[in-house]
């Protein structure tokens, strides 16, 4: 049996009160069962909010929010061993915020097929 997506859940609040923030929201796959297929496409969503304008003397300190991965891409090698990559973007992050942790790049081992003799 292939899963199905159930209805997103209500949004959260806006990571800031002013300016610009994030928020998220979430989903879950239900009665995926033996070799049925997962839902497709991710089960968060992020989007940008702005509950307020913010006065000029006051810029929100918000931390930075990872974004999804992007899909992974070809593999550097037609044969053999290669390389793919993805990234993410980090966003939202204002005033003395913190960036987000981590790495923006994802690289991985690939191999296609294996190469002729």
């Amino acid at each position: 049996v292939d899963g199905t997506w159930m209805d997103w859940t209500d949004w959260s609040t806006c990571s800031a009160s002013c300016g610009a923030g994030i928020k998220h929201r979430k989903r879950t796959c239900d009665g995926q069962s033996g070799n049925g297929r997962k839902c497709p496409g991710n089960d968060l969503h992020n989007d940008f909010c702005v509950e307020a304008e913010c006065p000029a003397e006051c810029v929100p300190d918000v931390d930075g929010t990872w974004m999804d991965w992007t899909g992974w891409s070809t593999c550097s090698a037609s044969c053999g061993a290669g390389i793919k990559h993805r990234k993410r973007t980090c966003d939202g992050q204002s005033g003395n915020g913190r960036k987000c942790p981590g790495n923006d790049l994802h690289n991985d081992f690939c191999v296609e097929a294996e190469c002729p003799a």
